[in-house]
C-alpha cells in the first residue's frame, strides 16, 4: 500500500514528457528496484550477483568447451614399447577438442576423452594419465602407482592399483581406481602370467635367516635385470643388477629386525620394460628369535618335536623356514606316509594326531598361547572351546579340561 502511494505522488508530481521515462513502460521489477528506496532483500542481491557471475563466467565456459559439429571421428591407436601412444589414423587435423568416442575393438567400455589440454583413456576402468596431446601423433603416458608389463600389443596390468592424474593448465585431480588389464584386437581375455615371479619372501613373511636370500624366477630370458629393496619410509636400501635367480644379501647392508620391508625385480624383454609384483617381508625380532631357538633345541629330540617346531614356523608367516622344516623331516624319515608330498596332513590334523607328545612335558603352554593365538583364559568358556576345535574324537570340554595331555594356560 505505501509503494503504491508512492508511485502515484511521484506519477503526479513529474508529468510525462517527451523526454521524461514513464516507470509504467519498464517492467514492474524494474520499476519497483529504481523507485523503491527500501534496502534490497538478501534474495535480490543474491539473484544479482548470480546473474552477473553467469554472464562473466559464460565465455570462459564457452572457450573450455568448444561447441562440436557432430562429426564421426575414427581413431585407432596402439601402445609401443616405449610407452607413448601412436596415434594411427583420424581426420581430426586441428588442436581443438574431439567428443567422446567409445572404441568397440578395445575390451570392456573404453571412452577416449580428448579436451583442449589433455585427454584420458579409460579401459576396463584402469586409468592412466596422457601428459600432453598436440594432434594427431605421439603422445607421452606417465603411469602413476601402475606395476605393468608393457608390450607391443598393449599393457598388462594384473596386479596393484593406478591412479589418475587428470592435469590440464588449470588443475590436478587425483582419482584411485581398481586394477584392470588393457589390450587390443587379437589379444585373448585371459589372465597372464607375469614376466617375474618372486618366490621368496613372499607378502607379510618373516625372515629367519641370516643373511636374507632373495628368489625368483622368469617367464623368459630377460636382460638388465635389476634387485631393489626399499623400507617402510620407501628409502632406497638396496639397488644392484642381478643375473641369476637368487640373490644373497651382502653382510655390509644390515637390515633391522623388526622392520617391513619391499623389493621388487625389474628387466628388459625386447625393449620393453617388465617389473614384478612388490613384495613386503619383516625381519624377526630379538624375542622371536630367542623363542625359536629355544623350540630349535628342543625340536632336535624327537619326531613330534620337529613337527611342533614346523608348526611354530608357519604360525609365525616364516614359510621359507617351515618349508625347510617340513623338507628335513622328509628326509629323515623318507618312508614316513606323513611326509610324503600326496599324503601331507594339514597342521591341524598333525596337532589332534600328536597332541599328547607335542603338548606334553617338553613344551610349555606360554609359547603357544602367544603364537597359537588361544584365547584369554579369563573369557568363560573360550579356552575349552578352542581346545575342542582341537581335541579330535573328543568333543566334550569338561574331558578336555580334566585330560593331563593338554597343556595348561599359563598367565
Amino acid at each position: 500500500m505505501r509503494d503504491e502511494q508512492r508511485r502515484r505522488r511521484a506519477f503526479e508530481a513529474k508529468p510525462e514528457g517527451p523526454g521524461t521515462p514513464n516507470p509504467f513502460h519498464t517492467t514492474p521489477g524494474a520499476a519497483m528496484d529504481e523507485m523503491s528506496t527500501e534496502p534490497k532483500t538478501s534474495m535480490q542481491i543474491q539473484h544479482k550477483i548470480t546473474r552477473a557471475v553467469f554472464w562473466l563466467l559464460l565465455p570462459l565456459l564457452l572457450h573450455a568447451f568448444p561447441a562440436h559439429t557432430g562429426q564421426e571421428y575414427e581413431i585407432a591407436w596402439v601402445l609401443d614399447v616405449t610407452g607413448k601412444v601412436q596415434v594411427l589414423k583420424a581426420n581430426e587435423q586441428s588442436d581443438k577438442g574431439l567428443p567422446i568416442k567409445r572404441f568397440s575393438h578395445l575390451y570392456g567400455n573404453t571412452q577416449l576423452i580428448l579436451s583442449r589440454d589433455s585427454f584420458v583413456v579409460l579401459i576396463n576402468r584402469l586409468t592412466f594419465q596422457i601428459d600432453h596431446y598436440s594432434g594427431p601423433g605421439k603422445i607421452d603416458i606417465t603411469q602413476h602407482g601402475v606395476q605393468a608389463d608393457i608390450t607391443p600389443e598393449g599393457i598388462v596390468q594384473p596386479n596393484g592399483t593406478a591412479s589418475l592424474q587428470a592435469i590440464t593448465q588449470r588443475h590436478q585431480r587425483p582419482i584411485r581406481t581398481p586394477a584392470a588389464m588393457i589390450g587390443v584386437k587379437g589379444i585373448k581375455r585371459r589372465a597372464l602370467k607375469p614376466e617375474i615371479q618372486l618366490l621368496w619372501p613372499i607378502d607379510d613373511e618373516l625372515i629367519v635367516n641370516e643373511p636374507a636370500l632373495f628368489q625368483w624366477k622368469t617367464k623368459r630370458e630377460l636382460d638388465a635385470l635389476h634387485l631393489t629393496i626399499q623400507d617402510s619410509k620407501e628409502n632406497m636400501i638396496l639397488e644392484k643388477r642381478v643375473t641369476l635367480g637368487r640373490f644373497e644379501l651382502p653382510s655390509s647392508i644390515a637390515l633391522q629386525s623388526g622392520e617391513q620391508y619391499r623389493w621388487k625385480l625389474s628387466g628388459l624383454y625386447k625393449n620393453s620394460i617388465v617389473r614384478s609384483r612388490p613384495h613386503t617381508f619383516r625381519i624377526a625380532s630379538v624375542q622371536e628369535r630367542k623363542k625359536l631357538r629355544d623350540v630349535a633345541r628342543q625340536a632336535e629330540r624327537s619326531q613330534h618335536a620337529q613337527i611342533l617346531y614346523a608348526m611354530a614356523l608357519e604360525r609365525m608367516g616364516a614359510h621359507q623356514a617351515a618349508r625347510e622344516a617340513w623338507g628335513r623331516l622328509s628326509k629323515k624319515w623318507p618312508d614316513d606316509p606323513l611326509f610324503k608330498r600326496k599324503s601331507m596332513k594339514t597342521p591341524a590334523f598333525l596337532l589332534r594326531r600328536y597332541r599328547g607328545a607335542l603338548m606334553g612335558q617338553h613344551f610349555s603352554g606360554r609359547f603357544f598361547t602367544q603364537k597359537l593365538r588361544m584365547p584369554d583364559h579369563t573369557v568363560q568358556g573360550s579356552y575349552s572351546r578352542w581346545l575342542s576345535a582341537f581335541s579330535g574324537g573328543c568333543r566334550t570340554p569338561r574331558c578336555i579340561q580334566r585330560c593331563f595331555v593338554w597343556p595348561r594356560h599359563e598367565s
